[in-house]
């Protein structure tokens, strides 16, 4: 099943980026809606007798890698940053509260996953003591605290519950 809503999604997006491009003049994107997955993490678990049980891996079983934090500072800053913000203008190239909304399961990996991608999307473009305090020393330079929405897991009808 998994599968096939992947080759959907491939498939719609090939057919509506490429096929119906938004710079037309009777087309004006006015909603985006961008869902993704976690990066790279460690293991869920694993099996007794594996050498690499949970103190081997630096923050434990399913957590976000340093590996799985840039993949989504890529897909961020060359990927969304790049269409949605300097080739389509969809979005402003600095954050605004009022134009972006994100969500994401309730979840460690998940949430380290949005936070890496919004400081991809952003971070070139924060402005010190506008976007972000601008105290050497005290912040991370081109952080930009963006808040990242979750729901209780029993109302969350995104995640796929076992």
């Amino acid at each position: 099943m998994k599968a096939v809503v992947i080759l959907l999604v491939l498939i719609l997006k090939l057919f509506f980026c490429n096929s119906h491009p938004i710079n037309d003049d009777d087309d004006k994107l006015v909603f985006l809606q961008a869902v993704w997955r976690h990066g790279d993490r460690s293991p869920i678990e694993t099996y007794k007798s594996d050498p690499y049980q949970e103190d081997s891996w630096p923050q434990g079983w399913g957590q976000l890698s340093p590996k799985g934090m840039e993949q989504h500072v890529y897909l961020g800053r060359n990927r969304l940053k790049a269409r949605y913000i300097d080739e389509l203008k969809f979005l402003s190239p600095y954050y605004n509260s009022h134009e972006i909304y994100v969500r994401s399961t309730d979840v460690n990996r998940t949430i380290a996953s949005a936070i890496s991608n919004m400081f991809g999307m952003y971070g070139e473009n924060a402005r010190p003591g506008i976007d972000y305090p601008n105290c050497t020393g005290c912040w991370p330079i081109g952080f930009i605290p963006i808040a990242i929405h979750s729901v209780r897991e029993d109302t969350d009808y995104v995640r796929k519950r076992s």
